[in-house]
């Protein structure tokens, strides 16, 4: 057991040795002491800590080291030593040195061999140092916060953020927590790993690298960045990275990359403006270079035409070419397509820029075609020869940056470039048309002297010697004579010319004299032969005193014009002769002088006197028919311009006043640079022709006996009128009229009397239609009458039709005067109507026929429609109206008075409405008979029937006290109010019954409002003056104009019950109401709301400032008697009060 025990022991010692070492290596502020609190072991940052003077410590008692230790702390070892363990966190100290600090300790009793507290191990912080680290860590933070650069620290593996700046929170639009939970492929918006590989090797090989990369904000929208990585090795590796952002770098840079390519354009531009010879070659070039070295999407250039003012395009180049395909774009203000950007710069004789090609107002009309492409913005600058716009070069690109100040001055400067090299082009051709025009004139001039009749010359006066071209001496008919002299030239003139010809050569040559002269002459050639020649001399050279020195000139020989003028002479003689002999006339307009020159026989058949004829065109058109001028104009105008031939006919008024049909033919002469010089023509006298021409057309077209169309031209005009049509939608009609037993006139009085009946039947047709329909005798005594462009409505097209064909049956009715005898005759009317071209002409006239056959059947002197369905409708209406004059000549009408209440539900009025009390049909609503009466003016008697029953009503309310004060309103339609003596007969029923005017309220529609307003005024006036209230129905309607309503002299305004019908629920219909009522209040009138059916819609208009009612909701519109029993219980003769 004992020697256990000292194994144990030994062991124990060891262990506690070991214990020791540990602690005293720990890189830990670390002490180990006894039960007494005497130190066993402890490390060197122990000493570091509290500041204790290397030396061994071991068995000295802590308290002796530190004799100020605070009772807490000593209370703190007790518990200790007795097995508590005890962490602190932050104590005031007080070391060795006296210096104080904050500190952080923990402490843990040990256990002795035995199993007992051998003592107490403290382990301690000194909290001043990490406080300062923290402080400088907050620091820190703040500077990075405060950074204009991003800053991210990452995990290098996954790229996960470790840790960021609040700048990158702010540029990325993250807060730190949702940046803490994402990694770079979030914010990266094309991420690829392999090239994060790439980059890690960098960074492994040279320890940092530099990217240019893009993020994405959390909004979407993405920008460029410069990220600075390097590789930090801490507890672990990160990624540390800066990034920049450098979108104003890159801005910067694309600029920087516009402006080096805008500039290589032009240096491109001006090389092709020196390699190119012509504008074609040139323009493409340009074109090429703008986009290839200028950046720009598309370029072209589009020339002027100055006769359509039309941009053409002649060269392209670029993406989106197929948007010059077909496109219409015009300099002229006045065409849809000139307002654009280019219209714009060639007017204005300035370059448009357009910032914004998909927006701006003046590209709408390409904005469709462009849409495709993908342009922002466009430029067109013109270009310029001789300083008159004749070009405009077009580019487009597709940011708004690129026409800055800098790009659009080399723009302009590469527009002023190609100008230049315009004017280059066009001074080149000029001079190469210059030279080749004097190398063509020197060979012609060349050609002209040696192998035509002209010679050239020069007589020097001082040696009397003459220079000659080689074929002078042939004009002679001599052999070369070498040296001629002035008399050689005077020998050689025939006798009769040689005095003439030296005095106008002396007297040129004379001080004083003409510089130039020229006369022609006769010479007498060697074999006997006489010539004649013109001679042409210019004085080119005078001295001090004036005498000719010099001559030069030419000679021609004009034997053969002389001849054939002589000729030409004779034949025109022959010509005259014969001209006259077939009344034809020969004329000329000399284009270039601009006059005209007729012979004998023209002047004759245009009935102008030769002898002050002057060859004016006011002289031939004063002679021409002035409907057939324009004619003259309009065809001359043709030959010239298109060299077709000049064959107008046309009439002319001789001063006799006769009439007479002229013919003329003409052909137009050019030069042989086909320049119009004049036309030569012929005029001859077809009046005969024409004579018989329509009388041939009559005989094909139209009825000998009554001159009417016949069955062709009547066939002719219907297929025409089918084809109109069912162009224009409107329904036309065929009558086809037959006359009823005009076979007993003929077979009675015989056929001379029946023609005469038919021509006067032809005249009463014409009568009865308008000047475009046709009336045609197609046989005997058939007659068709064709009615074109009725109506676009069916009914109302068969009701026109039935109305003219009732006005034919009255007009044929009449008495006709035949001779001596007077003859009464009727027809029979078929109708059809036509709109379309699906029913050929011969058809509609077959149902006509049909239809006419009916109308025999049904007793003659009567019509028929051929369609069952319309025949039926036009016989419903014509029984409605038989119906509704009964009712009018039976009192079948009677009034329905609706009551009319204020905003406390009394009554102040009603308004009569009129009823039909049909035998049959029972009661009838003015919807179904009042259009009907309004159109057959039977309105006019029931208007007035409703006025005067009205009055008689109010006559009867007058007698009561609970009746007298209400006012009865009376709709008068615009018919009944156009009378002219509408208001005295208001004013005579007013005066008949002795009713209180101003009781009696008539309601006028705002059709009255929109024809003759200023009638409409004065007969309003007119009744006002006496008391006549006036309220306008249904306003709101219709059109009624302010300025109209402020004139009129009305009393209240009315809102229609469509308004009303859904005042609850429609939003649309409370602001009419409200602006209704708004006017009414401005204008100081009444309103009224008609329609109201519930207590809702009541109380909206209450609301909104109304405070008249009628409709349902207070009492339909009922009898005199159930309106009285309804409204006060009884008859108010009774004298009860009003519910």
């Amino acid at each position: 057991m004992g020697y256990e025990l000292d194994v144990a022991r030994s062991e124990l010692a060891a262990c506690e040795k070991t214990l020791g070492l540990i602690i005293r290596h720990s890189p830990a502020a670390t002490a180990m002491f006894d039960l007494n609190m005497c130190y066993i072991a402890y490390s060197d940052r122990w000493l570091v800590d509290y500041a204790l003077v290397e030396q061994t410590l071991v068995g000295r008692s802590h308290y002796d080291l530190f004799p100020d230790i605070p009772e807490r702390w000593k209370e703190a070892y007790r518990r200790g030593l007795a097995g508590a363990i005890e962490k602190h966190d932050e104590d005031q100290f007080l070391r060795a040195d006296g210096s104080t600090d904050w500190v952080r300790w923990e402490m843990h009793p040990w256990l002795a061999g035995d199993g007992s507290i051998g003592g107490i191990i403290i382990f301690s912080e000194m909290l001043t140092s990490l406080r300062k680290t923290e402080q400088h860590l907050r620091h820190f933070r703040a500077l990075l916060d405060q950074s204009n650069d991003a800053i991210e620290v990452l995990d290098p593996a996954t790229l996960r953020f470790v840790d960021m700046n609040e700048t990158e929170c702010h540029v990325l639009g993250y807060r730190r927590e949702e940046l803490l939970s994402m990694g770079i492929p979030d914010v990266v918006p094309v991420f690829g790993w392999d090239r994060h590989r790439i980059i890690m090797e960098q960074i492994r090989t040279l320890g940092h690298t530099r990217i240019e990369s893009v993020r994405q904000r959390k909004n979407g929208t993405t920008f460029p960045v410069e990220v600075s990585i390097k590789l930090v090795e801490l507890d672990k590796s990160y990624l540390v990275c800066i990034v920049s952002d450098i979108t104003q770098r890159k801005i910067t840079e694309k600029k920087l990359e516009r402006h080096r390519q805008l500039y290589a354009a032009l240096s491109q531009c001006n090389q092709a403006i020196v390699r190119c010879s012509n504008e074609k070659t040139l323009f493409q070039e340009v074109c090429r270079i703008v986009v290839q070295f200028g950046g720009m999407t598309l370029a072209w250039i589009g020339l002027i035409d100055p006769d359509s003012k039309k941009i053409i395009p002649v060269a392209q180049d670029g993406a989106g070419k197929d948007y010059l395909n077909d496109i219409q774009i015009s300099i002229d203000a006045e065409d849809p397509m000139g307002g654009g950007p280019i219209g714009i710069s060639i007017r204005t004789n300035q370059p448009y820029w357009c910032q914004d090609f998909k927006s701006d107002p003046a590209t709408a009309p390409w904005h469709e075609r462009a849409s495709r492409f993908g342009w922002r913005v466009s430029a067109s600058l013109p270009l310029y020869r001789s300083n008159l716009p004749v070009a405009v070069l077009s580019v487009y690109a597709g940011d708004v940056s690129d026409f800055d100040e800098l790009a659009r001055n080399l723009l302009i400067e590469i527009a002023m470039d190609i100008s230049f090299a315009l004017d280059a082009f066009s001074q080149e051709l000029r001079r190469k048309q210059a030279e080749t025009a004097l190398r063509d004139s020197e060979t012609r001039l060349r050609l002209t002297t040696e192998m035509s009749n002209i010679a050239v010359w020069e007589y020097d006066v001082e040696t009397d010697q003459m220079t000659r071209s080689a074929n002078h001496d042939q004009l002679y008919g001599m052999p070369w004579q070498g040296i001629w002299y002035s008399a050689t030239f005077l020998d050689a003139t025939h006798p009769d010319d040689r005095d003439r010809a030296r005095e106008i050569i002396y007297s040129s040559l004379a001080p004083g004299g003409s510089d130039s002269y020229s006369f022609d002459f006769r010479v007498i050639r060697p074999d006997k032969s006489i010539c004649w020649l013109w001679v042409k001399g210019m004085i080119v050279k005078r001295d001090p005193t004036g005498n000719g020195l010099l001559i030069r000139g030419v000679l021609i020989d004009i034997t053969e014009r002389i001849l054939v003028k002589e000729a030409l002479q004779e034949s025109e003689a022959r010509l005259d002769l014969a001209l006259r002999s077939a009344s034809m006339g020969v004329w000329s307009y000399d284009l270039v002088a601009n006059k005209r020159y007729y012979d004998n026989q023209t002047c004759h058949l245009l009935g102008i006197d030769p002898a002050t004829f002057t060859g004016t065109a006011k002289e031939l058109f004063r002679a021409v028919h002035p409907d057939d001028r324009e004619t003259l104009k309009i065809s001359m105008a043709r030959t010239i311009d298109h060299d077709v031939p000049y064959e107008p006919e046309y009439r002319v008024i001789r001063p006799d006043g006769s009439v007479h049909y002229l013919a003329t033919r003409g052909k137009l002469v050019c030069d042989h640079r086909h320049r119009p010089l004049k036309v030569n023509g012929v005029v001859f006298d077809i009046t005969e022709w024409k004579k018989a021409q329509s009388e041939i057309h009559s005989l094909a077209f139209y009825d000998a006996l009554t001159g009417l169309p016949n069955r062709r031209l009547l066939m002719d005009r219907l297929h025409q009128a089918l084809v109109s049509s069912e162009r224009n939608g409107l329904v036309g009609a065929v009558l086809f009229v037959d006359l009823d037993n005009f076979k007993t006139i003929n077979d009675t009085l015989g056929h001379v009397h029946g023609d005469s009946l038919l021509q006067q039947t032809a005249n009463r047709l014409s009568s009865c239609v308008r000047e475009e329909d046709t009336v045609a005798r197609i046989g005997g005594d058939e007659f068709v009458v064709m009615l074109e462009n009725l109506s676009a409505d069916d009914h109302e097209a068969a009701t026109l039709a039935e109305f003219i064909a009732g006005k034919i049956l009255v007009t044929l009715g009449h008495l006709y005067q035949v001779a001596s005898h007077e003859y009464r005759s009727t027809c029979s009317i078929g109708i059809t109507l036509f709109s379309d071209r699906q029913r050929a002409a011969d058809e509609l006239l077959k149902q006509a026929d049909i239809a006419m056959y009916q109308a025999k059947k049904a007793g003659r002197n009567t019509l028929r429609f051929f369609d069952a369905q319309m025949q039926e409708i036009v016989t419903a209406r014509a029984n409605l109206e038989n119906e509704l004059r009964n009712a009018l000549e039976n009192l079948q009408f009677q009034l329905y008075y609706q009551i009319q209440v204020n905003g406390f539900l009394q009554p102040i009025g009603a308004e009569a409405l009129i009823r039909w009390i049909h035998p049959e049909r029972g009661v009838v609503l003015p919807l179904e008979f009042i259009p009907l009466a309004e159109e057959t003016g039977l309105i006019l008697p029931i208007g007035q029937w409703v006025l005067e029953n009205a009055c008689a009503q109010l006559k009867t309310w007058a007698q009561e006290n609970h009746t007298r004060g209400l006012v009865l309103a009376v709709n008068v339609s615009a018919r009944e109010f156009r009378q002219t003596d509408f208001a005295a007969q208001v004013i005579a029923t007013i005066q008949h019954h002795a009713i209180d005017p101003t009781r009696l309220k008539l309601e006028l529609t705002e059709s009255l409002l929109l024809e003759n307003i200023e009638d409409t005024i004065e007969t309003m006036n007119t009744l006002k003056e006496t008391g006549v209230r006036f309220s306008l129905d249904d306003f709101g309607t219709g059109y009624s104009s302010l300025q109209y309503l402020k004139r009129l002299p009305l009393d209240q305004l009315k809102i229609d019950q469509s308004f009303v019908r859904d005042l609850a629920i429609d939003s649309n219909d409370r602001t009419i109401v409200r602006t209704i009522i708004a006017t009414a209040k401005s204008l100081s009138l009444d309103v009224i709301a008609e329609g109201v059916e519930t207590e809702e819609q009541r109380q909206i208009l209450l609301n909104k400032g109304c405070t008249n009612f009628q409709g349902y909701l207070f009492g339909k519109p009922v009898p005199i008697g159930q309106f009285e029993a309804e409204h006060w219980g009884q008859s108010p003769n009774q004298g009860q009060s009003p519910k």
